[in-house]
């Protein structure tokens, strides 16, 4: 239990996280979602870019703006317990990757 009081004493606000997003490039953002997540990510060769985010500070966590980047960037995921693999969303097939072995329960978010 202490342990975890003193976790929490020394992690980052959220919203010190997240106003830290603005002007990364996609690769580090996806490398700072990583380390906040707790998740490996796994992203396409064929992605790049900027993250840009305006009014930031009504942000409710880091993990629903990671989601909402990755939507503002037309790319898709599919996660389980330990990884989320990113991808551009033109390369999904009804919303599956056409180029990924199913993964045994994994969620598949390709936003439309």
């Amino acid at each position: 239990m202490i342990a975890l009081l003193m976790l929490c004493a020394f992690q980052a606000p959220a919203s010190e996280l997240i106003s830290n997003i603005q002007g990364k490039t996609l690769d580090q953002f996806f490398i700072m979602a990583s380390d906040v997540m707790g998740k490996t990510i796994v992203t396409s060769p064929s992605i790049d870019g900027d993250v840009k985010i305006y009014n930031i500070g009504r942000a409710a966590n880091f993990r629903d703006v990671f989601f909402y980047v990755i939507r503002a960037n037309g790319l898709a995921y599919q996660e389980n317990k330990d990884i989320i693999r990113v991808f551009r969303k033109d390369e999904t097939d009804n919303g599956r990757p056409t180029h990924a072995l199913r993964v045994s329960g994994a969620r598949v978010g390709a936003y439309q």
